[in-house]
């Protein structure tokens, strides 16, 4: 079992979204619990914040997972547009 933590930039950006929105990535990172490394997940290459990135709808949240620790760290959640990676 994984714990999900939160940047404080993560948090911010939570806060400024719809709530219908907030649900949704709610129960994503509920699953990430479970298993971080699901159908969907995908490895970015070359970006600084995150190693992970998944999609709820039209957003994207960015995470690393720390093996070690049992870990996914939420780095920062956007709105998915031609200038988000």
């Amino acid at each position: 079992m994984y714990e999900v933590r939160y940047s404080t930039r993560a948090v911010k950006s939570f806060r400024k979204l719809p709530r219908q929105a907030q649900e949704q990535i709610l129960k994503k990172l509920d699953q990430f619990k479970a298993n971080p490394y699901q159908l969907g997940v995908v490895k970015l290459t070359g970006f600084s914040e995150a190693e992970y990135r998944a999609r709820v709808g039209n957003y994207r949240i960015l995470f690393a997972i720390d093996k070690k620790a049992k870990s996914v760290i939420v780095a920062d959640i956007r709105r998915r547009t031609t200038q988000t990676y």
